[in-house]
């Protein structure tokens, strides 16, 4: 900043350096006009005091005068002479009017004006416009580059990952909705596992936290295959299998349902740390509070990081992609096919 604060007052330097000078040039311009104008006054009015001088002294032969007066031809000569030179002091007076008009343009009075005038004047030079543009282009350079950090920070703060092995997860047993029977966490080997806590009655959150996933899922294409998403209910005194199974068909085909006892529940909830509370609501029209968060566990069953309410069905579909691929080029670097994920139980 120090090297545009001292361009800026070069610039100004040399802007008010050109307007002293054309102020200067103004006042000698005028003062020569001046003093050639005052010069031709003074001699015509020195030459209009002498004619009766001369007349009396009977200097020279007497012309008709406006009061049918005489006068001399010599005085009459001095007054032409006299009227030529103040003539002559005009035009050149003149002249250096038009030759300061034409030199005006060069060094502006003011600091007003396009750029344009200024450059042609002087105020801007060739140098201190390339200065100008090298310190705009590293200071657009700069703004750019602050602007990725600060939006890679903030795509960073909404998907969290965790480094090192967290506690979240573990081995649970619920029932499917797809069959109705049991799955274990290990069933989903080989495979990424998205895992979304929720229930079917829920108005508004659960709805839209499924369908970024869904959408998420469907922007994969082939990738899909490696992925495979869960809902596990919070609910299951009125989420029953084949509710649960219904509910998640306005969703991604790719989802199956899980459900269990309240207590399988409440169990495999508490692995993942997941908050859940019924309001006191009395009967069966009750609202349960819970934990938005959707929980990506790796190929190994390890808990790998988590997606907030905040994440985009886009930045969950950039980071899951990249870690298939990453997926992918270890079962490439060990010999086993990439096409599809390792043998896993279909869902029917």
């Amino acid at each position: 900043m120090s090297i545009w604060r001292c361009a800026l007052r070069f610039g100004s330097v040399r802007a008010g350096v050109s307007d002293a000078a054309g102020r200067t040039r103004d006042a000698r311009f005028a003062r020569v006009g001046r003093t050639d104008a005052a010069r031709s006054r003074m001699w015509v009015g020195s030459e209009a005091r002498g004619a009766p001088a001369s007349e009396a002294a009977g200097g020279g032969k007497g012309v008709p005068s406006e009061n049918g007066g005489m006068r001399s031809a010599e005085s009459g000569r001095s007054v032409n002479a006299a009227s030529e030179s103040a003539a002559g002091s005009s035009a050149r007076a003149r002249e250096r009017t038009m030759e300061f008009e034409n030199l005006s343009w060069r060094t502006p009075t003011t600091r007003s004006g396009s750029v344009w005038a200024r450059f042609r004047a002087g105020v801007i030079t060739w140098p201190a416009l390339g200065l100008f543009t090298v310190i705009g282009s590293l200071l657009l350079g700069a703004y750019n580059i602050e602007k990725s950090r600060k939006t890679e920070e903030l795509r960073k703060s909404h998907t969290k990952t965790v480094a090192g092995k967290a506690k979240l997860g573990g081995d649970w047993e619920l029932v499917s909705c797809a069959d109705n029977k049991p799955r274990r966490n290990t069933d989903y080997l080989g495979r990424f596992v998205l895992i979304y806590f929720g229930f079917t009655f829920c108005p508004d959150i659960c709805p839209d936290e499924l369908d970024k996933i869904s959408e998420a899922l469907t922007s994969l294409g082939d990738n899909r295959k490696f992925v495979q998403p869960l809902f596990i209910s919070i609910d299951p005194e009125r989420d029953t299998p084949e509710r649960i199974r219904n509910y998640l068909k306005d969703f991604h085909p790719d989802f199956e349902g899980l459900t269990g006892s309240l207590e399988e529940c409440k169990a495999t909830a508490k692995l993942f740390r997941v908050y859940f509370s019924k309001d006191n609501t009395v009967g069966d029209d009750y609202l349960v509070d819970h934990s938005i968060i959707t929980y990506l566990m790796d190929p190994t069953g390890e808990f790998l990081e988590f997606y907030g309410k905040a994440v985009s069905p886009s930045d969950m579909c950039l980071r899951l992609n990249k870690l298939i691929m990453e997926y992918k080029t270890q079962l490439r670097a060990s010999g086993k096919p990439t096409d599809s994920p390792p043998p896993a139980l279909s869902v029917a």
